[in-house]
């Protein structure tokens, strides 16, 4: 039976990333570039531009955001200019010539609906209570007071 001979080294997962050659290590670059980028437009923007957009991409002469909503895209391109200036001179990128802003609206977690089974008024509940004390028949006393027990208040 042959036997299949194990390195005797293992490459490490940074010594991959930092590999010049390497597509990791170019989509590393670029990610950090991004964030470097994502840094500078929240010092740009400051509060509250900044929790409602971030860098999304960035091609050779164009910086694509991402913002929540198209109103606050609005009030973002109002100030492209401002921050086409800001991230050329603070991130040495001379040759950025346009910003392009898209719409995704931030990914948050299904809320929880609250039931929407049937409820009455306390009111109410009382006028049925009232009911099944005053009516001879057992079953429609048992229904009125079944009824009354809806109250959600």
């Amino acid at each position: 039976m042959p036997t299949t001979k194990m390195p005797t080294t293992f490459n490490s997962v940074n010594s991959i990333l930092e590999n010049d050659k390497s597509a990791l290590a170019d989509l590393l670059q670029h990610i950090r570039r991004l964030q470097t980028l994502d840094r500078e437009l929240s010092t740009c923007l400051g509060q509250p531009l900044a929790g409602h957009c971030c860098v999304a991409n960035m091609t050779d002469d164009m910086l694509v955001l991402r913002a929540d909503t198209s109103a606050w895209a609005a009030k973002i391109r109002y100030l492209t200019p401002n921050i086409l200036e800001h991230v050329r001179r603070e991130c040495q990128l001379p040759s950025l010539k346009s910003i392009r802003i898209r719409v995704f609206p931030k990914q948050s977690e299904p809320q929880k609906q609250k039931s929407t089974g049937p409820g009455i008024t306390a009111q109410t509940s009382n006028y049925l209570e009232q009911a099944a004390v005053s009516t001879s028949d057992p079953d429609l006393r048992t229904r009125f007071l079944k009824l009354a027990k809806l109250n959600k208040s």
